[in-house]
């Protein structure tokens, strides 16, 4: 409290909303603090603060990490202002330690309801129980100061947490579904069963951990003494007997939580709650370093050199080099780096460079394949040229075009058998765009073709950014969706995904293709669709994260910007979700695996890259 006051403190990075709300809770005699956006929010967290008010997208640090950071010291109430009402927003939200979710627009005497409700409730304003200290197994619930201990130490509950608690304990004989919980708690309809288990879970780690360090520490007194080592296993047998004697009361009633959702619990439906750093390095160059995956190992590639590291990340190679804009293209255990704009390219695998290559012309783009072949795109002024080469740097054959016929070259893509490449020419005839898919081959199936194009497909009114190998399959990914490509010498049309929604992302890995589309509704910004590669839908999934970044690593989808990441499996099940702290420049994700590296940290001025393990 302030000056006898409850104390609020308000942060949102619109100030109209921020004055509005310090005007209607003043009103209502409240004293307010306001907070321009997250950081600042941080810094003004004090233990006379009563209850935050906290919107999610703030500028500087959003409102989940904030929360998360003010929760690690003080117990007060959060509320969550937001546009965005799915339950998996809900969900992220309790996650953190909200113990509210109010969804923008709302009215005034809402948000003064919600306020009154939550303070009356972590004031202790409730009805009285029979006593103001519940035991309950090895517990102590204390009504009055709405605390939890065992043996005299304290275990740290939230508000909600210790309501939800204190009702599964107080009536032990009552089964309770997630929306009786839901409803006895807030006084409302349910904001979903998962809003719901998230607190349930919070409080089984927390008591389950309390536990496990109050043996260990018994234990490691017993082991200090001058028992013999057959009385210290026997005192360790018979902690663990007992523990499992009290644990199995509160597992018994917090496990009344979950029973609705016991049919749920398929393999498909696990997912992962952290992971552990198993290895760290530091880079210097922050700016100009970028890492890519090949074959399992990461790349690390910057203006001036290029090396690959292990799963440890110890350095297996370097190679020195002056580029002004690398760009890395890899396949497999092969790799290109080509300077953008500029005329030299270096080959690489997992030994170390195979080869360098010094162009005539600056080049656009370029492109390897698996068995070790390479294609480049560059620009002659008035033409273009499409050169194929070996990966020792020995030019195979090119191709002169222009820009009218057959167009302007989009991209090239290389089969795994290395004779066959594709190219996405643009041209413009008569003010409509034309797309013009060809098809190379550079042995003896094309050796009697012009040009040695075996098939080419034309497509008016359509634009081909990207094409694609995925396996023994092509794709030309469209402006209004994508075609596939089957044959191994001579690639005829397999079939064409059109739709109707502007595509705004578009992912891929050897057995998947992704689409994403913006809706107008803010409660589902983006709809996905995945394809296998025959063309058939697998999954459609409407989901809330302002991702930058969108990809697939070994049969996951990655979605993550500077401050979150989500992953989901193939199939469109949400495996992992996180709120980060710090930004995300690197990721990758492998099965079971998870290698992000941090970017800047404060006026830090080094780079962390860390090999994780799912847990």
């Amino acid at each position: 409290m302030k000056n006898g006051k409850y104390c609020i403190l308000i942060a949102d990075d619109e100030k109209e909303i921020r004055d509005i709300l310090r005007l209607l809770l003043e009103g209502e005699g409240y004293a307010v603090l306001t907070a321009e956006d997250g950081r600042e929010a941080i810094t003004e967290a004090a233990a006379e603060v009563d209850l935050y008010i906290l919107d999610v997208n703030m500028p500087e640090v959003s409102g989940f990490p904030a929360a998360a950071e003010i929760r690690k010291h003080f117990d007060a109430p959060i509320v969550f202002l937001t546009a965005y009402s799915t339950e998996s927003d809900k969900v992220m939200g309790f996650s953190v330690g909200a113990d509210d979710y109010i969804v923008k627009p709302f009215s005034n005497m809402e948000l003064l309801m919600r306020v009154k409700a939550i303070l009356r409730r972590s004031s202790g304003a409730k009805v009285p129980v029979v006593t103001e200290k519940i035991p309950f197994a090895d517990l102590i619930l204390d009504t009055e100061s709405r605390s939890v201990s065992r043996q005299g130490e304290m275990i740290p509950l939230t508000y909600t947490e210790f309501q939800i608690l204190e009702l599964l304990v107080t009536h032990k004989k009552k089964i309770y579904s997630l929306e009786n919980i839901y409803q006895s708690i807030w006084g409302e309809d349910a904001v979903g069963d998962s809003a719901i288990m998230v607190h349930i879970k919070n409080i089984r780690k927390k008591l389950r951990r309390k536990r496990l360090l109050a043996e260990k520490r018994r234990l490691e007194k017993a082991q200090s003494g001058t028992r013999s080592s057959a009385s210290v296993r026997r005192k360790f047998k018979s902690a663990l007997r007992k523990r499992k004697a009290v644990l199995r009361p509160v597992a018994a009633v917090l496990a009344v939580g979950l029973v609705v959702l016991l049919g749920f619990l398929f393999l498909e439906k696990r997912s992962y709650h952290g992971y552990k750093v198993q290895a760290a390095s530091e880079q210097e160059d922050t700016v100009s370093t970028q890492y890519t995956n090949l074959s399992g190992k990461i790349l690390r590639y910057s203006s001036d050199e290029v090396s690959l590291v292990n799963t440890k990340l110890d350095t297996i190679w370097s190679q020195a080099y002056d580029m002004q804009n690398p760009v890395a293209g890899v396949c497999g255990d092969r790799a290109v780096i080509a300077d953008i704009d500029g005329t030299s390219m270096v080959f690489v695998d997992q030994n170390g460079v195979t080869g360098t290559v010094s162009t005539s012309y600056s080049i656009i783009k370029a492109k390897v394949s698996k068995n070790g072949m390479a294609a480049a795109i560059l620009d002659g002024g008035d033409h273009t040229w499409i050169n194929f080469y070996n990966l020792d740097g020995s030019l195979i054959a090119e191709n002169q075009t222009n820009i009218q016929d057959p167009g302007y070259p989009m991209d090239v893509a290389l089969a795994e058998n290395g004779v066959v490449m594709m190219v996405a020419y643009q041209f413009v005839d008569s003010s409509e765009t034309t797309s013009y898919v060809a098809f190379y081959n550079f042995g003896e199936v094309g050796q009697n073709e012009d040009d040695r194009i075996v098939s080419g497909y034309t497509y008016d009114g359509v634009v081909v950014p990207q094409i694609q190998y995925l396996g023994s399959n092509a794709v030309a990914l469209r402006d209004d969706g994508f075609t596939l490509y089957s044959g191994r010498q001579i690639p005829k049309e397999l079939k064409t995904v059109q739709v109707e929604n502007e595509i705004i992302s578009t992912f891929y890995d050897e057995n998947n293709i992704g689409l994403v589309f913006k809706n107008d509704s803010k409660d589902k910004q983006y709809t996905m669709q995945v394809y296998a590669t025959d063309g058939k839908l697998k999954f459609s999934k409407d989901f809330n994260i302002p991702y930058t970044t969108i990809r697939m690593s070994d049969g996951y989808i990655i979605m993550y910007n500077s401050s979150q990441i989500c992953v989901l499996n193939q199939n469109g099940t949400e495996k992992y979700l996180e709120i980060l702290t710090v930004p995300l420049g690197f990721l990758q994700i492998r099965m079971e695996q998870i290698s992000p590296g941090h970017g800047h940290r404060g006026k830090c001025d080094k780079t962390q890259l860390r090999r994780t393990k799912w847990i």
